[in-house]
């Protein structure tokens, strides 16, 4: 189960099928995270910070965050 500030999602494969959407504000950034972009404060080369929770990018999923995120 996923919790949301305002929603659950259930089951986890409803998310993961969401995230494939063009417009889905979801972002895999690690092989244990998703991240909703619109809560996205600040990211480096190797961790984000969602809120107020610093999390670790996986070395796998970077050159797919800098594509969406339109960073070079």
């Amino acid at each position: 189960m996923f919790h949301g500030k305002y929603q659950q999602l259930t089951p986890r494969q409803g998310l993961l099928k969401k995230r494939e959407s063009k417009f889905c504000p979801f972002l895999r950034i690690h092989r244990s995270f998703i991240i909703n972009k619109n809560r996205l404060k600040s990211f480096s080369y190797d961790q984000v910070l969602v809120d107020d929770i610093q999390l670790n990018i996986g070395r796998t999923y970077r050159k797919q965050i800098k594509e969406s995120l339109g960073v070079q």
